[in-house]
């Protein structure tokens, strides 16, 4: 058994490096042979410029199957080869137009063997444009102490796109504005987002937005009178009859906040005739936020 053991084990290091030195010229050698195998390309269309667009095209991806060494074929692989079609002037219309060896950017090494399909539809459609509105989507939250206070676009977009749906957008979105990195008012370069329809985008395709930050501040409201809906029918108490209310917002804003402009809110809807507590709704003016109700819930007596 010890002379088994000194047998696998005895010189480990270099049984070990035999192996790998092994592992990798096999390795090489794998690679070195010829393969045929195949690619999911996907299929793009280059600019025209003229006053068509590409507003529809199918397949959107081929199927290629190609021969080569397998190193090569290997880079390709990382690579993600596409087609690149240029599609020629014409009359509005649906039409054909055939897969080219040329079209597809691979290396002099590599040869195609076969495409699947042979031919791309597309629709051939008029070009229409429209000055939109833009609108800048958010997530997350801003650092705590700061409030953002206003989101602009400083340049016009137009949207380009087949001319009998160019004028059903009156928007598009930019990319999402992450609030958790913003730390000081600045001017940040977006990416507009066209519809996703094919045919669609939009000059310019980046925008500048101006991003103001502000502090944020807390203050609170003390004898904010409760109101009450119900119906005229019912007689309602309620008690305490005011509340004590925590906003929070910019701090510049708070200026111009007065207690009149803060509503606590009490629904009585669906509700017989007793005692019941119930919870306030609180309305602000756009731009604060609601912190804190203080009590939280009311007593409310309903005579009829």
């Amino acid at each position: 058994m010890a002379s088994v053991l000194r047998f696998i084990f005895g010189n480990l290091g270099i049984k070990l490096t035999a192996l790998v030195v092994a592992a990798f010229l096999w390795f090489v050698a794998v690679l070195d042979r010829s393969y045929v195998t195949s690619f999911t390309v996907p299929v793009t269309v280059e600019r025209i410029e003229t006053k068509k667009i590409v507003s529809e095209l199918q397949p959107r991806a081929a199927e290629v199957r190609i021969e080569g060494r397998g190193r090569d074929l290997l880079f390709l692989r990382l690579r993600q080869p596409r087609f690149h079609l240029t599609v020629p002037e014409g009359l509005p219309g649906v039409k054909q137009l055939r897969f080219n060896h040329a079209d597809i950017d691979i290396p002099p090494s590599l040869s195609i063997r076969a495409i699947i399909p042979e031919q791309v539809e597309y629709r051939l459609s008029e070009a229409g444009s429209r000055r939109v509105a833009v609108e800048v989507p958010t997530r997350g939250s801003p650092p705590r102490g700061l409030t953002i206070v206003g989101l602009e676009p400083l340049e016009p977009v137009s949207l380009i796109g087949p001319e009998d749906e160019v004028r059903l957008f009156a928007a598009v979105f930019t990319d999402s504005l992450d609030l958790g990195r913003v730390r000081r008012s600045d001017t940040i370069r977006l990416r507009v987002r066209p519809p996703v329809e094919d045919g669609f985008r939009t000059d310019p395709e980046t925008i500048p937005v101006v991003v103001r930050v502000e502090r944020e501040e807390a203050r609170i409201f003390v004898g904010i009178a409760v109101e009450v809906v119900a119906p005229e029918s019912y007689e309602v108490e309620v008690n305490p009859p005011t509340a004590q209310i925590a906003v929070s917002g910019p701090s510049t804003r708070f200026e111009d906040l007065k207690p009149t402009d803060i509503r606590a809110r009490v629904r009585i809807s669906g509700l017989k005739p007793g005692e019941h507590r119930l919870a306030a709704e609180i309305i602000l003016p756009p731009g604060f936020q609601f912190v804190k109700c203080e009590p939280s819930l009311f007593d409310i007596t309903i005579r009829e």
